[in-house]
């Protein structure tokens, strides 16, 4: 009996995780998607952020995007690779367009923009993750079909502030 609740006590100190608190600047990364849709992209994240005491906190795992036709704005739900939390984002604009045909009258020109995610909520880990956090990536769109990477897009992290209560 006794080692059975020793056993289940480590059991249960290993799956505790606690929130996660603070201020963090992010400060690189990347996110890969592949459009699945004209309306929805999934793909694989990762963010490298520091405090301001210069501790390091770093999020990778899976991400959802989805485009609202009507508002041309996106919508993006990131799991963690633990899958212990979530973040949410809605309201999502390309702020930049620096280059590329959107509509590839071309043929071969990617889109490149530049996007800023608006968080604003968060699962699990990230549940005390406050509204007003923001990551803002640069991406190449893989929209042309004639060309290599054809619904591939790619994206690095530029920059952006996750707070967390």
């Amino acid at each position: 009996m006794k080692k059975v609740l020793i056993a289940s006590l480590c059991l249960l100190s290993l799956n505790s995780v606690a929130n996660v608190t603070g201020v963090y600047e992010v400060k690189r990364g990347f996110a890969e998607t592949l459009a699945i849709s004209e309306t929805e992209q999934l793909g694989k994240y990762k963010f490298i952020m520091k405090d301001a005491n210069n501790n390091k906190l770093k999020i990778k795992g899976s991400l959802r995007g989805i485009l609202d036709p009507l508002t041309q704005t996106l919508s993006h739900t990131l799991v963690n690779a633990e899958r212990t939390g979530t973040l949410i984002t809605a309201g999502d604009s390309v702020t930049n367009v620096y280059g590329g045909d959107p509509v590839c009258a071309n043929g071969a020109t990617h889109f490149q923009v530049e996007e800023t995610l608006y968080i604003v909520a968060g699962t699990g880990i990230y549940s005390g993750v406050q509204a007003g956090s923001y990551v803002v990536v640069d991406g190449v769109i893989g929209n042309c079909a004639a060309s290599r990477g054809y619904l591939q897009n790619d994206f690095t992290v530029t920059g952006g502030m996750i707070t967390f209560n």
